[in-house]
C-alpha cells in the first residue's frame, strides 16, 4: 500500500454559474477553470488562468475558515524566513455557486493564491528535506502565537485523552467492524501527551502532499495544524518518516536507506542533537497512529460519519510498523 493514491483527485468543467462566480472573485475575464474534486469529497477547489498565469482558488467552509485563514498567513511568514511559498488574496462573506454533491453554507471565504507549478516529494532529495526541516522547526518555536498554540494543544489532547478512555470504557462505540481497533485502542506504553517531554511547535501534518518539490527546491505548505500541534519534536519526524519513505518507497531497504539519510542530516543540523538519543521510534508512530484513530474515534461520536477507509487506513499504518519494527527499532 503506497499512501498517494489517499490524495488523488480529478478535473470537472465548471457550470455557467461557477464561471460567473469566479469570473467575479477576480472581477475580470478567467479562462480553462476547471473544479477538482478530490477522493474525500471536502476540499473544493477550481484551478484557472487570469492575468496570463495559473491560479488556485479554494473555498472555505464557515466552519474551519479562520483556522484557515490563519494558517495561510503563517504560511507567509513562513516564506519570508524562506521556508514556504504562499502568496493569498482572501475574500470573505460570498454566496457560493449551487454545486451538484458539495453542501455549502450561504457564507463561504475564497482563498486565491497562485498555482504553483511543483511535484510531490521524491528520492534523492532526503538531505534537502532534513535541512528545511530544520529550518521551519527553528522559526515555528520562535513565533510570538507559541503560547496560544500550546493552550490550543492542551484541550486537544484532554479531549482526545478523554476519547479514549470513553472508547477502551464501550461509553464511545466505534463502529466499523475490524478485529484490530480493540487491539489497537489498548495496546500499553502508548502516550500521545507526553506532557513530561519538551515539546516543540510543529507542523503537524507533514504528509505527502504537503512536501513538495518546485524548481529542486523543498517547499512546506497547509499550516492548519500548527496550531494545536506544540508536541515532541520526536512525533514530527516518526510521522514524516512513515508517510515519506516508510509507506511510499520501493521496497524496505529503501525505506530505511531514506529515512537515514534524512535523519542524521536532521539531527547533524539539530541546536540540540541530544534530544534523539534513545528515542523509541516505535512508540513514536505507534503513538501517533493511535491519536489519529482517537481523533476519528471523536468526530465519529459527535455524530458526524467517518469513512470506513479512514479508520481502515490507520489500522493498516499502525498494523505495518509493528510488522516491520525492526525498521523502526534500527532508526538512529
Amino acid at each position: 500500500m503506497r499512501l498517494q493514491a489517499d490524495f488523488r483527485y480529478v478535473t470537472r468543467s465548471v457550470s455557467e454559474v461557477e464561471s460567473q462566480f469566479l469570473t467575479s472573485l477576480f472581477e475580470k475575464p478567467i479562462e480553462n477553470a476547471k473544479r477538482l474534486e478530490f477522493d474525500n469529497k471536502n476540499t473544493l477547489a477550481y484551478r484557472l488562468h487570469a492575468d496570463e498565469k495559473q491560479h488556485l482558488v479554494k473555498i472555505i467552509h464557515e466552519v474551519d475558515q479562520q483556522q484557515t485563514i490563519d494558517g495561510i498567513e503563517l504560511q507567509n511568514q513562513a516564506y519570508e524566513n524562506g521556508v514556504a511559498t504562499v502568496f493569498s488574496v482572501i475574500k470573505r462573506n460570498l454566496t457560493p455557486p449551487p454545486i451538484i454533491g458539495f453542501s455549502l453554507p450561504n457564507s463561504v471565504t475564497a482563498v486565491i493564491t497562485p498555482f504553483l507549478d511543483h511535484s510531490y516529494f521524491k528520492s534523492g532529495y532526503e538531505s534537502q528535506l532534513a535541512l528545511e526541516s530544520v529550518k521551519l522547526h527553528r522559526f515555528l518555536e520562535n513565533h510570538t502565537q507559541k503560547n496560544n498554540w500550546t493552550l490550543n494543544t492542551n484541550r486537544r489532547l484532554e479531549k482526545l485523552s478523554e476519547t479514549l478512555t470513553k472508547i477502551r470504557s464501550g461509553q464511545i462505540n466505534i463502529p466499523v467492524p475490524h478485529k484490530d481497533l480493540d487491539f489497537i485502542f489498548n495496546y500499553e506504553n502508548l502516550d500521545f501527551c507526553c506532557l513530561n517531554e519538551i515539546r516543540v511547535p510543529l507542523h503537524g501534518d507533514l504528509n505527502y502532499t504537503n512536501v513538495l518539490l518546485n524548481n529542486s527546491k523543498v517547499l512546506f505548505v497547509d499550516f492548519e495544524d500548527v496550531y494545536h500541534s506544540v508536541l515532541p519534536l520526536r512525533f514530527e519526524l516518526a510521522y514524516l518518516i512513515e508517510r515519506l519513505f516508510f509507506v511510499n518507497s520501493e521496497s524496505s531497504k529503501e525505506a530505511f536507506k531514506r529515512s537515514q539519510t534524512f535523519l542524521q542530516e536532521y539531527i547533524n543540523n539539530s541546536s540540540s542533537p541530544e534530544r534523539f538519543k534513545n528515542i523509541d521510534w516505535l512508540n513514536s508512530v505507534l503513538s501517533i497512529n493511535l491519536r489519529s484513530l482517537c481523533v476519528l474515534g471523536f468526530i465519529q461520536s459527535s455524530n458526524v460519519t467517518i469513512p470506513i477507509e479512514e479508520f481502515e487506513k490507520f489500522v493498516f499504518l499502525f498494523n505495518k510498523a509493528l510488522q516491520e519494527k525492526q525498521f523502526w527499532e534500527n532508526l538512529s
